[in-house]
């Protein structure tokens, strides 16, 4: 039923696959209801995001071979008609003049419509706001469907929200770094304005420090305080190892 995607394009966006010759390395040509489920999601996100906001992609049908020792996978797809974007406007900005934000929008009218360049549309607007405190800063889109034309037209609604600042910073998992060292690298500080630039930035100079094999910043909002508690969790590497490869 694939009119207008061709079976390679769909294929790359699954992970089932034919059996190869190195299938017994890379596991391939192996079913797994699972597997096939999150196929079908990942193709029927590929016709969304190349207009075909009505497309349906079924349940497979499973073919065994006379000698039963090969299976056979048919997807069938109704793809619909592909839809176009008439317009995109943004309402509730107050904050920002509004060619700050639309020029952060890569959704333009006449473009296929594309949900996945929407959704990062809707990420670049929602970090502006969280660099300026609004931690909790949301978007609802709101998308109307003119079947008669096949477009749509887009209206991105911002829930601005409160402006949070920084309460207390939690580090947990560190045994033999101390604490003051983790925090010197910190780009936020406790009463600070929230910004989620500055928050990514202490991540990754967190990381840098090379001291762990894992590290995990995760902001925890204290929504009546207006205030976001900052919880860091770290794994030490380990030390005094030694490490031997090997390869061919």
């Amino acid at each position: 039923g694939n009119n207008n995607i061709s079976e390679t394009k769909i294929k790359k966006v699954m992970e089932t696959d034919d059996e190869g010759i190195f299938s017994f390395t890379t596991n391939s040509g192996i079913y797994r209801s699972d597997q096939i489920k999150d196929d079908i999601t990942n193709i029927r996100a590929l016709y969304q995001n190349n207009g075909y906001i009505f497309a349906s992609v079924s349940e497979p049908v499973l073919t065994l071979s006379q000698d039963r020792e090969e299976l056979y996978i048919t997807i069938p797809i109704s793809e619909g008609e592909q839809y176009s974007v008439s317009s995109i406007k943004i309402e509730g900005n107050t904050i920002f003049p509004d060619h700050e934000l639309y020029v952060k929008l890569e959704t333009s009218s006449g473009q296929v419509f594309d949900r996945s360049m929407l959704k990062k549309d809707m990420d670049s607007i929602l970090d502006l706001y969280m660099d300026k405190g609004y931690a909790r800063a949301d978007i609802d889109p709101q998308v109307n469907i003119n079947k008669d034309n096949k477009t749509v037209d887009i209206t991105l609604s911002i829930i601005m929200g409160d402006i949070f600042r920084i309460g207390k910073i939690y580090i947990e998992g560190n045994t033999k770094t101390r604490d003051k060292v983790i925090r010197r690298e910190m780009r936020l500080d406790e009463g600070d304005i929230f910004n989620k630039k500055l928050l990514k930035r202490s991540f990754q100079r967190i990381n840098n420090l090379n001291y762990f094999e894992k590290v995990d910043v995760s902001p925890l909002p204290n929504v009546e305080e207006k205030l976001m508690d900052i919880n860091i969790d770290v794994e030490e590497k380990l030390t005094g190892m030694m490490s031997l490869g090997g390869g061919y």
